[in-house]
C-alpha cells in the first residue's frame, strides 16, 4: 500500500491518504473532487494502519473542506514529511 501526502500549492493545506493502485491514478480521481492542481509532496509504502495512525497523530490540525479532509502545515507535520522524504 502506498500513503501519500498531496498539496496544491507552496504552503496550503496538505492531503493524507493511502492507494493500492498507481498514484498517479488516485491524483487523477482526487483532482476530480478539487478546484486546484493537486501535486505528490511525499509518498511512501506502509499498511493501512500507519495511515489511520497518521491521521489520528495529526487530529488537531485537521480540517474539512469541500467534503475532503485537509491538514493544517503544522510544524510537526511538515517535520514528519522532510524525515520521510530522506
Amino acid at each position: 500500500m502506498l500513503i501519500y501526502i498531496l498539496d496544491y500549492k507552496k504552503n496550503s493545506p496538505l492531503k493524507i491518504g493511502k492507494t493500492t493502485r498507481p498514484i498517479k491514478k488516485r491524483l487523477k480521481e482526487l483532482q476530480t473532487g478539487c478546484p486546484h492542481d493537486l501535486r505528490i509532496v511525499a509518498t511512501f509504502r506502509a499498511n493501512q494502519y500507519f495511515e489511520r495512525q497518521l491521521h489520528k497523530t495529526f487530529e488537531y490540525c485537521k480540517y474539512k473542506s469541500g467534503g475532503q479532509e485537509w491538514y493544517k502545515r503544522d510544524p510537526t507535520l511538515l517535520s514528519f514529511i522532510e524525515s520521510i522524504k530522506k
